[in-house]
């Protein structure tokens, strides 16, 4: 049964991925592969699609989408995206997406993909109707040419080998591109957005390195500070360090004195870090963010976003006011992998008079 999909719905993507392997292997096995191959891929590919999404679909389409991002991670130098935006059609590739325009992107996995890829789209103009998003194991050649596909990329599960890469390829069907030159405005806008997202997220080590560099820089003895305050700085330093932060930017300045005499803070160029995914993520919306620091009082930063507009209502009815369950006794579990978010709900539920 395909991966990721239980009882009738196992069962129709069964057939489903029956008749597409007929209708891909019709004339000899697809770009090199063999017939399980084939039909592991489809099982890979669509793992996590729900089957309202695929069984009103001609096997034909299901075969031809999963194949032709197959061919397009066929090269990938190390380091980049591949970016692909078209409408298929029966007579060109043998495929269609039920009329949607669609984009094909093969890059290496990591935060924030699907959040600033769907922005673009939207922001852009191009409202999306299907995200297919399954994160694969892979092996490349130095060149970049792919080997073989190995598998599901379990999250926040490292490879088994060297050799393996863990990459995100992402589908997104969008409402028809008739002009060939906003397809291409697509793909130039998407690798411009993939390639910040790639620099944001390689600072991320960059910036936890810091901190902890910053702690054994510290040296209590040499600072015009209590050595208390001094230790509670180097503790709560290493705290957010140990993944309990998200860093969002840094920069080293240098306190010195500006013509009149006053201590003034400058920046050293080269220094900085961060920032660029909050900047972008802003522009895709529509906005802006602006700086403004003052001497002694920090730096303030102004984040304004377009959003839609909210018409105040006549009349205001307030909420009334949740006290608690009442019904048939029920069970819930929670898990979270931070104590904090278990405490917080836990704080929440008590509030409501809850048993825990």
């Amino acid at each position: 049964m395909p991966n990721g999909h239980a009882g009738a719905d196992a069962q129709i993507l069964e057939d489903l991925f029956d008749h597409a392997v007929e209708s891909a292997c019709r004339g000899g096995t697809p770009s090199g592969l063999t017939r399980d191959d084939t039909r592991r891929l489809f099982e890979l590919y669509y793992r996590h699609v729900p089957t309202e999404e695929l069984k009103d679909r001609e096997p034909e389409d299901v075969a031809g989408a999963c194949l032709s991002h197959y061919r397009l991670a066929a090269h990938r130098p190390q380091g980049t995206a591949t970016v692909r935006a078209f409408t298929p059609t029966v007579e060109e590739h043998g495929w269609t997406a039920g009329g949607h325009s669609v984009v094909e992107i093969v890059t290496d996995d990591m935060p924030f993909l699907v959040d600033s890829v769907t922005a673009f789209l939207s922001q852009t103009g191009h409202p999306f109707d299907l995200v297919i998003h399954p994160q694969i194991l892979v092996e490349r050649d130095v060149a970049g040419n792919l080997r073989s596909v190995h598998g599901i990329a379990e999250p926040d599960a490292e490879p088994e080998s060297n050799e393996l890469t863990r990459e995100s390829w992402m589908h997104v069907e969008v409402d028809r591109v008739a002009v060939e030159e906003k397809l291409r405005e697509i793909e130039q806008g998407l690798n411009g957005t993939l390639r910040d997202v790639r620099v944001s997220v390689e600072d991320w080590p960059k910036m936890h390195a810091q901190a902890r560099t910053i702690v054994d820089e510290l040296d209590a003895g040499s600072l015009p500070i209590p050595k208390e305050e001094v230790r509670e700085a180097e503790e709560l330093l290493s705290w957010l360090a140990e993944n309990r932060f998200t860093f969002l930017g840094y920069r080293e300045y240098s306190l010195t004195t500006d013509d009149d005499g006053l201590d003034v803070l400058r920046a050293i160029p080269g220094t900085g870090l961060g920032l660029t995914i909050t900047k972008l993520l802003t522009q895709i919306m529509g906005g802006d963010i602006i700086a403004r620091s003052e001497l002694g009082k920090g730096t303030t930063f102004l984040v304004r976003i377009l959003l839609s507009e909210v018409t105040r209502p006549s009349q205001f009815t307030a909420p009334a006011r949740v006290i608690g369950y009442v019904g048939q006794r029920k069970t819930a579990l929670l898990i979270d992998d931070d104590d904090s978010h278990l405490d917080m709900v836990q704080a929440l539920l008590r509030s409501l008079d809850l048993l825990l």
